[in-house]
């Protein structure tokens, strides 16, 4: 089974999958990290890879997503996934498709706080938690244009792409875990 957990930044995906992963024991597939490592190869920031993207490379995409596809196709047969990704919804229909929200201020508190303990992240220190909202909504805005590009998709957040969606702003990140383990177990039942 393939399950993909889409979503804003600051949602909650690495958390909740993570939490799958131990919980279930399958392999986590994190297409977050894999856009971060070809920007690094590249020898760019997150933001100066991203900006690639506005310009003239939506085939930037489709290395994240060969990236994703080469890890299941050499994996055995009855290998579970958990994917985080924006796009997998499309790239893997068959899938378990999860999306994740929160509140536009949860998440740029949630970012904030994990750049000042994971300041790894390969992307742009903000000032304070305006300026990551700030931030957040210009990667927001870069996003559409990236994927309308890229897929002819204004909205991969649109509810309708997805099973399952799940509102992380009030929950913890275990109990959002929960509620998709539930419909994993139905499903596989």
């Amino acid at each position: 089974m393939i399950v993909v957990i889409s979503g804003k930044a600051g949602t909650g995906k690495s958390t909740v999958a993570k939490i799958l992963q131990q919980r279930l024991g399958w392999e986590r597939i994190y297409g977050g990290q894999i856009h971060r490592d070809i920007a690094r190869e590249k020898g760019m920031t997150l933001e100066e890879y991203n900006a690639q993207h506005r310009t003239d490379k939506p085939e930037n995409e489709k290395l994240v997503e060969e990236r994703i596809l080469s890890i299941i196709n050499e994996a055995p047969q009855e290998t579970n996934f958990i994917i985080e990704s924006r796009c997998a919804w499309k790239l893997l229909p068959e899938s378990f498709k999860v999306i994740l929200t929160v509140d536009e201020f949860e998440a740029a508190k949630r970012i904030f706080h994990d750049l000042q303990v994971n300041p790894d992240r390969n992307q742009q220190m903000p000032k304070d938690i305006e300026d990551m909202l700030k931030q957040n909504r210009k990667r927001d805005k870069e996003e559409y244009d990236r994927y309308l590009k890229a897929y002819g998709i204004y909205d991969v957040y649109n509810p309708d792409h997805y099973d399952l969606t799940v509102d992380t702003t009030h929950i913890p990140a275990e109990d959002a875990a929960g509620l998709i383990e539930e419909q994993i177990q139905l499903r596989m039942s």
